[in-house]
């Protein structure tokens, strides 16, 4: 097959992997939590406690979307906000109990989807695997750089 048609047939099964995942995503739903407040709880429970713009910087996103995300969290009782002891004009956000325990029941949903989805798969075969979306993420993340400068 040359490379024209190996890359449609690409575009094909990626187009169908993605539907999976994106299907897959819809258990956030199932608990009331969206995609971005997932990985904003992520950020917290492995970085520790962070400020609003803290977080923006980390996760790449502005502080108005940060705030929201941080405002529908706390109100749900998954973060808890606190005022910095060294500047009280700075608030501190981190992750709660209820928070952790969501975080815990969500990831441990997505890795036994990730086990089904990849179970007809060799150990050999997932590390072909993992080695060429690694490169695949390089190629991506060099595009964007040169992209943006």
């Amino acid at each position: 097959m040359d490379k024209e048609c190996l890359i449609k047939a690409l575009d094909k099964q990626i187009s169908v992997i993605g539907k999976h995942f994106a299907d897959a995503r819809r258990g956030f739903r199932d608990r009331e939590i969206s995609g971005p407040q997932f990985f904003l709880l992520r950020r917290l429970r492995d970085g520790g406690p962070d400020t609003i713009s803290g977080l923006a910087d980390r996760m790449e996103l502005n502080q108005t979307t940060i705030s929201n995300v941080v405002l529908s969290l706390h109100e749900s009782g998954y973060v808890a906000k606190e005022k910095d002891t060294r500047d009280r004009r700075v608030t501190r956000v981190a992750i709660s109990d209820a928070g952790l325990r969501s975080l815990q029941d969500i990831e441990t949903d997505r890795t036994e989807r990730m086990r089904r989805l990849f179970s007809h798969l060799t150990e050999d075969d997932l590390e072909e695997l993992l080695r060429i979306l690694e490169k695949l993420r390089r190629s991506l993340e060099e595009q964007s750089t040169s992209e943006g400068s």
